[in-house]
């Protein structure tokens, strides 16, 4: 979105015109995210599909939620990065560029 910004100025009897235009940096946040062991993460809205797509640009503010999905015999662990949670689902909200990990083992 551009903005326009329009001012006119008074100066002893002379009229100017001054006009400056801004356009917002970019806004967007890149989230990386690795997988370590036998799973997947996804992300909704899509974007994550790790491993293969585990990096994409989300808007700044986003809130993305991340899904952990064991392979057969393996289990879900943990968090790490901006996701800090023991449940298989994790929210963050973007802000900048961020990283996150999902960790699966074996099941015994």
């Amino acid at each position: 979105m551009k903005e326009l910004l329009v001012f006119i100025v008074f100066i002893t009897g002379i009229v100017a015109v001054v006009s400056c235009s801004s356009y917002p940096a970019n806004t967007d946040g890149r989230l990386t995210v690795e997988a370590i062991g036998g799973g997947t993460v996804t992300s909704s809205p899509a974007g994550i599909n790790c491993p293969g797509q585990c990096t994409a640009n989300f808007p700044e503010s986003a809130s993305v939620i991340l899904t952990a999905t064991p392979e057969l015999q393996q289990k879900f662990l943990e968090w790490g990065g901006a996701c800090l949670a023991s449940e298989p689902t994790c929210t963050i909200k973007i802000r900048g560029n961020m990283n996150v990990s999902g960790a699966f083992s074996e099941q015994p």
